[in-house]
């Protein structure tokens, strides 16, 4: 029913394949190999020494692949959050820069610098340097040393601390996304100049973030003892 197959040669062939496959995906010179022994089992040998081979790629392959995971749920958790404020400072910039047209005298003046000034510190330093932006950079540095499919999905709702997080943290990020809202509604009724000076402070707030979480990130890759803030997951309860 099958044809005479001279086992030792079918042997060799087999070997002679998965060394070449080895060779192509993990870079092993298959010109240096070299069998030592007898003819009789020049083809087992080699195909033992193939599959062992083959199966050391492979789980090299799967090393690779988790730490590519790693470093996907850091980058997409950290970059995703970065975009998202970039892209709010694009949407508000406009409206800053239309107070150029618009006539304004010293009570406008007055409070746009207050508006300005009082954002820097409330939202920008207080808001973003002191919790939110190392909380961020703590959370992502966590996400890479213990990486879940979901989390790592979800990165960038990780790392604001929407998912997985304690539940004191939850409801103070669920409460001031909910704050947020409020505030991006009411600041939509307002005329001109006010929408524009109230916006001019929160881009500057925006910005201080996006700057701080840059920093957080140069800091924990040289300094991470500095930062001293929680990651605030479930097994810190």
């Amino acid at each position: 029913m099958f044809p005479n197959v001279n086992t030792t040669a079918f042997l060799r062939s087999l070997s002679r394949l998965i060394l070449i496959i080895s060779h192509f995906i993990g870079r092993i010179d298959v010109t240096k190999i070299r069998y030592h022994g007898p003819e009789s089992a020049l083809g087992i040998y080699p195909l033992v020494f193939g599959i062992y081979q083959y199966a050391a790629i492979i789980r090299r392959f799967t090393q690779l692949w988790c730490l590519e995971l790693k470093l996907l749920g850091f980058v997409w958790g950290v970059g995703g959050i970065l975009l998202m404020l970039m892209f709010a400072i694009y949407r508000l910039a406009p409206m800053v820069f239309a107070l150029e047209n618009v006539p304004m005298g010293i009570l406008h003046w007055f409070a746009l610098v207050f508006s300005v000034v009082y954002m820097a510190y409330a939202e920008g330093y207080k808001g973003f340097h002191l919790g939110f932006a190392p909380r961020v950079v703590v959370r992502a540095t966590y996400l890479r040393s213990n990486p879940r499919l979901l989390h790592i999905i979800l990165a960038p709702l990780f790392c604001m601390g929407y998912i997985y997080a304690t539940n004191r943290r939850k409801l103070l990020s669920f409460g001031l996304t909910i704050l947020i809202i409020c505030f991006i509604i009411i600041a939509g009724l307002l005329p001109q100049p006010w929408r524009g000076i109230l916006d001019a402070g929160v881009v500057v707030g925006l910005g201080m973030g996006v700057v701080s979480i840059l920093y957080f990130l140069v800091l924990a890759e040289n300094e991470p003892a500095r930062i001293r803030t929680s990651a605030e997951v479930p097994e810190n309860t």
